[in-house]
């Protein structure tokens, strides 16, 4: 006896792929740090699906 199950191959979102240690979460945002023209800029994200040590954004 084999289960059915349908798996959403494309959700239609763009996804990043990133450590999941590079996502900070605190009580008030889920963001991660990028830099631009040699400044950081905190970023906030949603947390997707995880694959291995990395975590989708």
């Amino acid at each position: 006896m084999y289960p059915t199950v349908d798996w959403p191959a494309g959700a239609g979102e763009n996804l990043l792929f990133v450590p999941a240690t590079s996502v900070v979460t605190t009580t008030e945002r889920t963001f991660v740090i990028t830099q631009i023209n040699g400044k950081a800029h905190w970023v906030d994200v949603r947390k997707g699906p995880a694959a291995g040590e990395n975590v989708s954004i």
